[in-house]
């Protein structure tokens, strides 16, 4: 599904890539780090599953509010942290 909609997007383009849970989303997570080594580009994720971003990203920005409470590299944003950024 998503490799089949790749080739009419451009780089400048928006692509909205839902994660089925349906399917197994160890692939669709390989298939977003992917597009993101062969495009070398930043790509803005927005996902719930907090261990499937730590694996992706390079770089975290966690948002609030609208406004970014965080900014670091994964192995710096503990899931204490995590907690405390978003339980007080």
């Amino acid at each position: 599904m998503i490799r089949q909609g790749l080739n009419s997007f451009s780089l400048s383009d928006v692509i909205d890539l839902p994660l089925p849970r349906a399917r197994n989303p160890e692939e669709d997570y390989e298939t977003v780090k992917g597009i993101r080594d062969n495009y070398q580009t930043a790509m803005p994720i927005v996902e719930q599953n907090v261990d499937a971003v730590f694996s992706i990203a390079d770089r975290l920005y966690l948002m609030a509010l609208g406004k970014v409470v965080a900014e670091d590299v994964p192995a710096k944003l503990t899931r204490e942290r995590l907690k405390e950024l978003f339980l007080g």
